[in-house]
């Protein structure tokens, strides 16, 4: 086996890093609203696996997609979500994302490609795979990332779509 190490320019190793400080310090916030009872509804941290999502993400085209789980805070942000959106939505206002209805673990924003996170543990990767067959049917070039924790390699959905 061969391994090649990865050269990554300074301004995509600042852009990466950038992200993840902006993950953890919506992280840091979320947890302190959450924890005074102002989130509505329960909130999966991010914190520790900033790094995950912002080096993903800062591989992806604005025009590919992502597929999240009930973690995804990060992954919407390092996609490109707008914070003040994600928050409004995890305080369960109007101006959020779903309207204040989704609340932490259903943002979605098919402008940019994420096409929502799921509490249901092993969720992405189906909705991954029917994003990509869509994309292969209709002659496109994106490509379409499902982030799962190992938990979801456990679910059937894992076996059949991977």
């Amino acid at each position: 086996m061969t391994t090649s190490n990865v050269k990554l320019s300074a301004e995509t190793a600042e852009t990466i890093y950038t992200t993840m400080r902006r993950i953890r310090a919506f992280e840091e916030k979320t947890k302190t609203l959450f924890e005074e009872g102002a989130v509505k509804g329960t909130a999966h941290s991010y914190i520790g696996e900033e790094a995950v999502a912002a080096a993903v993400s800062a591989n992806l085209r604005d025009d590919d997609y992502m597929a999240s789980n009930h973690r995804g805070h990060g992954h919407c942000i390092a996609k490109g979500a707008d914070q003040s959106l994600m928050m409004a939505e995890l305080m369960g206002r109007e101006n959020g994302y779903c309207g204040g209805l989704g609340g932490s673990m259903h943002i979605a924003d098919l402008s940019l490609g994420i096409l929502g996170a799921n509490g249901i543990v092993g969720a992405t990767m189906p909705l991954a795979t029917g994003a990509a067959l869509a994309i292969k049917l209709r002659g496109g070039d994106q490509v379409v990332v499902a982030f799962f924790g190992d938990g979801a390699s456990n679910q059937g959905t894992f076996h059949e779509c991977c």
